[in-house]
């Protein structure tokens, strides 16, 4: 039974980290215009000169490739939402316990991954004036209370 909820529990922090890792990308996937790789850029070029031939089969292929196309971009928009809103949850948590370390693990998590530019552990250490092992418990404490926020989302 422990060992259920302790595998339980490392999934939902190994979800989180990857969440979060993932939120620039994600964020910029979703806002951005996407661009395609260029193996994409060449299968899409194929598909339109086929679709312009006419074949039935191959304009239903095309319809279904821009609605999976659209259904990650969706999908995608609702992660970065989900993840805004579960930091937004942390980050008042944090304003209305007014703790300076509640402040500093808020602002860790802002400069490792949700700021455009990704600051190194080093560089918030010395801007926090800590060293770089309290930004790693930091980091650590307030991933695991945005996992809490996640898994109520």
């Amino acid at each position: 039974m422990k060992l259920r909820s302790l595998s339980k529990e490392a999934w939902k922090w190994g979800a989180v980290t990857k969440m979060l890792s993932d939120y620039r990308r994600l964020k910029r996937v979703a806002t951005e215009e996407i661009q395609p790789t260029k193996e994409e850029a060449i299968s899409l070029q194929w598909e339109y000169l086929r679709e312009l031939m006419g074949n039935p089969d191959e304009k239903l292929y095309a319809e279904k490739v821009a609605y999976i196309t659209e259904r990650k971009l969706q999908y995608n928009q609702y992660k970065v939402q989900k993840i805004e809103k579960a930091v937004a949850f942390y980050k008042q948590e944090c304003e209305d316990d007014g703790s300076e370390e509640a402040l500093r693990r808020y602002r860790v998590i802002d400069a490792l991954y949700m700021n455009k530019n990704k600051a190194s552990v080093q560089e918030i250490a010395e801007r926090e004036h800590v060293s770089d092992k309290t930004i790693y418990n930091d980091d650590n404490l307030a991933r695991s209370i945005i996992a809490i926020y996640l898994s109520s989302m």
